[in-house]
């Protein structure tokens, strides 16, 4: 009878469910962000350009690309300049009085 009522208290001490106590807390966290960007580009290929025949009253276009992405509240400043070649002596130089306006 002692194996009896032992092996009955081992059995409800086995099969009662065992709960883990929870607890709640709150956990700081931070982070620093530098205010950086990036650029990308694409060309902007115009291909041939005649000065006499057929871009003689019709403008050569062409289209390029210019992708900026920063991070939130950086300030940022684009300049697209008149690019290496274009200062008026060395157009004029080689094309006479009149040159592609590239700023237009």
């Amino acid at each position: 009878m002692k194996r009896s009522v032992l092996f009955l208290i081992a059995l409800t001490v086995v099969s009662t469910p065992l709960f883990a106590a929870s607890k709640n807390a709150n956990l700081d966290i931070s982070a620093s962000v530098a205010a950086n960007c990036t650029i990308t580009t694409g060309p902007v290929a115009f291909g041939a350009y005649d000065p006499v025949g057929a871009n003689a009253a019709a403008d050569l276009l062409a289209a390029g690309s210019v992708t900026v992405a920063c991070t939130k509240g950086s300030v940022t400043t684009i300049d697209l300049g008149n690019g290496g070649n274009s200062s008026w002596q060395s157009v004029v130089g080689v094309c006479g009085p009149a040159f592609p306006d590239y700023a237009s």
